[in-house]
């Protein structure tokens, strides 16, 4: 027979399993949106490595002309 105090602590664990499954959610987008910006980064570093290369490279070219 359920009693006022384990309605009580039955609804309060539920409370706290929607919580921690919220929380769960917040945290995988969190990692989803981290991986995104560490994608775009190293995507751009590596554009820009590049780019300063080509630059050096010219440089280093045009000194021979």
């Amino acid at each position: 027979m359920p009693t006022k105090e384990m309605v009580t602590q039955y609804n309060e664990l539920r409370q706290d399993i929607v919580l921690l499954y919220e929380l769960k959610l917040a945290l995988a987008n969190c990692q989803y949106e981290l991986q995104t910006l560490r994608h775009r980064y190293e995507t751009l570093a590596a554009d820009r490595v590049r780019e300063l290369m080509f630059h050096c490279f010219i440089s280093f070219i045009e000194m021979f002309h």
